[in-house]
């Protein structure tokens, strides 16, 4: 089979075979174009399937991709162009170009085949889509990966293809192809659609879809803390199957566990999952945030599981933390929590929507919020927001925080996280918080069959007043 299951990707085995059938179309001297390689799993197995004196040229930036650190961590590889050659080394007619796609790319060649496995959303996917489908021939294919929920753009953009050059739609797993109408009923891509036809009909008998839920750290979990301070670590939950996660009656928690040397349960902590977040392959970002006020100062275990599945995945990850002494004492702090029900929720109104399970969302182009923060000029106080971009996969939002009307910081994020920010000293009974975030989404916009049209930025999980005298 010509396809290698040791490199790391995210390619399933049943897209690499509708990889295989597709590559059987490429004529004698044929181009493949694969936008986004990776460490080589889709482009080892485009080189070995295309016929002879066919090339297939891999592009990739091969930097800055935060979402291979799981995978780096996994296999003890490093993502870069190295690395791909390293995996690709048989594989004489790739050819490697590291850029940007398209702005970095120059290209005058007519291609066989453009496969799309780069960046998901717009307005980079339909960038890539409109450049390099116009190099195609005539009975040129355009297929892809990722035709999925979490992506509507990808799917948004291969039905689009399809319409407009009157082809038909292919969807094997997540691999999408559009067989031209110029060519579909040629015999080699009869042959083609009813081979992707009968993988489609295979894996979905095979029931290989399901909950296949994995949790793992946005972020390196830190080898220390402090006694009487906190420690938080922000994670991703994600269903790669298709199917809903849970049934209506089931729970999911999170549950985060410090154990000392001898195995004794210091402290457990749990985070709920709430069924509204629940949508299949759409991920959720939450923090786990353990306070070690009454934890003794050692070495301690760290375990994190995921709880409540039919199939619990038990420990996600585990670690050993060291907890230090700290002299003197620790700030005093408040934290408002920006979740249902939650007595610390602070009342909302203009740009706020309603509190949901866990955080709230704010809609419109601006929102704000006035909290209790006694201080006097000798206090030096902190203000902490955890924060959750909308459609976070990519997507870069701006933010610009004001605290009693003075700018305190501005930030373009696309991950979840809590910033940190030192306010000026000066005395006060209470705070107003102004929050402008202009670039807003729907979810309607953003994933098939959604009905909800609020124009989204953040979602706000809380707000910390840290301070001491």
């Amino acid at each position: 089979m010509p396809y290698r299951l040791d490199i790391p990707g995210q390619v399933s085995e049943e897209q690499l075979l509708a990889i295989e059938a597709v590559a059987a179309t490429v004529p004698r001297g044929g181009i493949v174009v694969e936008v986004g390689s990776l460490f080589g799993r889709s482009s080892w197995a485009w080189a070995k399937s295309v016929p002879k004196g066919a090339e297939v040229f891999c592009i990739d930036p091969w930097q800055d991709n935060p979402g291979v650190r799981t995978m780096e961590a996994e296999f003890g590889i490093v993502y870069g162009l190295e690395q791909f050659k390293a995996y690709t080394n048989d594989c004489p007619n790739i050819h490697a170009i590291q850029a940007y796609s398209p702005q970095g790319v120059l290209w005058e060649r007519a291609i066989d085949v453009y496969y799309e496995d780069a960046v998901h959303i717009n307005p980079i996917l339909t960038e890539n889509v409109n450049f390099w489908t116009k190099w195609l021939r005539a009975d040129g294919i355009a297929c892809g990966d990722d035709f999925r929920p979490r992506f509507p753009d990808v799917v948004r953009a291969a039905r689009e293809l399809a319409e407009t050059t009157g082809g038909d739609l292919h969807v094997v797993d997540f691999f999408w192809c559009v067989i031209p109408a110029s060519a579909k009923e040629r015999p080699k891509f009869k042959k083609l659609a009813k081979t992707l036809k009968a993988l489609a009909d295979r894996f979905e008998s095979l029931q290989v879809y399901g909950s296949a839920v994995s949790l793992v750290p946005l972020n390196e979990v830190p080898a220390e803390a402090e006694a009487g301070g906190s420690l938080c670590i922000d994670l991703r939950i994600v269903n790669d199957g298709q199917h809903p996660w849970i049934g209506p009656d089931e729970k999911l928690v999170v549950q985060g566990t410090l154990t000392d040397a001898e195995g004794v349960v210091a402290l457990e902590h749990k985070v709920p999952v709430f069924e509204g977040h629940l949508k299949y392959d759409i991920p959720i970002d939450l923090q786990l945030r353990l306070d070690l006020n009454d934890i003794a100062p050692g070495l301690y275990h760290l375990g994190v599981t995921l709880e409540g599945l039919d199939a619990a995945i038990g420990k996600a990850f585990e670690s050993s933390i060291l907890i230090n002494q700290v002299n003197g004492r620790a700030p005093s702090s408040r934290r408002y929590r920006f979740k249902a029900g939650d007595e610390s929720c602070p009342t909302l109104s203009d740009g706020w929507s309603s509190p949901e399970g866990n955080y709230t969302w704010m809609v419109g182009g601006s929102s704000s919020v006035t909290l209790e923060c006694p201080t006097s000029e000798q206090d030096e106080v902190w203000l902490g927001i955890r924060l959750h971009p909308f459609a976070s996969a990519g997507t870069r939002r701006d933010l610009e925080i004001q605290v009693d009307g003075v700018r305190l910081a501005s930030a373009n994020l696309s991950l979840s996280g809590e910033l940190k920010l030192k306010m000026p000293a000066r005395k006060r009974t209470a705070i107003r918080i102004d929050l402008i975030h202009s670039n807003t989404s729907k979810p309607s916009n953003q994933t098939v069959g959604n009905q909800d049209h609020r124009d989204l930025s953040f979602a706000v999980e809380y707000v910390d007043i840290d301070f001491s005298e």
